[in-house]
């Protein structure tokens, strides 16, 4: 029922090369996609005691096994590297179209080695690969980076993943934005900070390809129940208060995260739960018969 494009794109920025890998039966049946292939791409390619923020360093971006495909909420991407921020490995996952591009483009994962001698952006065209000078828009804001990155290539259908200052200035929590969408980032473990380190200030994608789909019947009918069981009463909670509507059921289980992941429970959970949040929104539609999101005391 999966579909893969077949491809591991390995490019090197330190000396502009670019090899294509197919990807194998193990790693595909073994690791299935995401974080389980950007997890294995680094233990191959990693040297023991390697500075995250220098060259030796590795970006791993890694589609999930369904994008590409129509599955609900299937257009995924894990992006890993060895951590400045922890020292450990560090991965992040981030959804929208540009991985959906990055596979119809023809490739499940993208594997970046070394830096880049100059500010640099990678467009990868279907089966060609540029590396493209970012001095015009080192400094520049995710956003405007997309903006002037489809105005170089005179296409406004491109999906491009980029770093803002916090990203070239290496701070250790710098996150990776695409698809100019503010929701969509690969927040955690600072991989903004690697993909600054190696002087790429973006990757912008061009995908016209198709994937194929083992068994196309079961997968329409696998979507299906999926968009169905989205709709109901087990993801109600998330439609009402959002993702504060786990904060009680991650301090009961000891996971949830605190001051900066040091502790796992938090002792004024329940003044910022979900149940909370009802509370205070019921109070004051009650007070002044208004929406809560019309109100101007909310």
């Amino acid at each position: 029922m999966l579909g893969y494009a077949g491809k591991i794109l390995n490019v090197n920025l330190s000396n502009g090369k670019t090899n294509k890998k197919a990807l194998s039966k193990e790693l595909s049946t073994q690791y299935i996609g995401g974080t389980g292939f950007a997890t294995r791409l680094l233990y191959d390619n990693l040297k023991p005691g390697v500075d995250p923020l220098s060259p030796d360093n590795v970006l791993v971006y890694a589609t999930g096994p369904v994008c590409g495909a129509f599955v609900p909420c299937g257009y995924k991407c894990t992006v890993a590297a060895k951590s400045p921020l922890t020292g450990f490995i560090g991965e992040a996952t981030t959804t929208s179209f540009w991985p959906h591009r990055l596979k119809l483009a023809g490739y499940d994962c993208l594997v970046i080695h070394g830096r880049a001698e100059k500010p640099t952006y990678l467009f990868i065209d279907d089966d060609v690969i540029e590396f493209k000078g970012a001095e015009q828009i080192w400094g520049k804001s995710p956003q405007q980076t997309e903006e002037l990155i489809r105005e170089d290539l005179r296409d406004d259908a491109i999906k491009v993943a980029s770093i803002g200052l916090a990203g070239e200035k290496k701070v250790l929590f710098a996150n990776i934005q695409n698809d100019n969408a503010p929701g969509q980032a690969a927040r955690r473990t600072g991989m903004g900070a690697v993909m600054g380190s190696k002087n790429l200030k973006a990757v912008a994608v061009r995908g016209t390809k198709s994937v194929e789909a083992a068994n196309l019947p079961e997968l329409t009918e696998l979507c299906e129940d999926l968009n169905n069981r989205a709709q109901g009463s087990c993801t109600e909670k998330y439609r009402l208060t959002g993702t504060c509507a786990n904060v009680s059921v991650f301090q009961d289980l000891g996971v949830l995260p605190t001051r900066n992941f040091q502790q796992s429970q938090f002792e004024f959970a329940e003044m910022v739960n979900g149940e909370r949040l009802l509370e205070e929104y019921a109070v004051r539609i009650d007070a002044c018969g208004s929406c809560p999101i019309a109100c101007d005391h909310v």
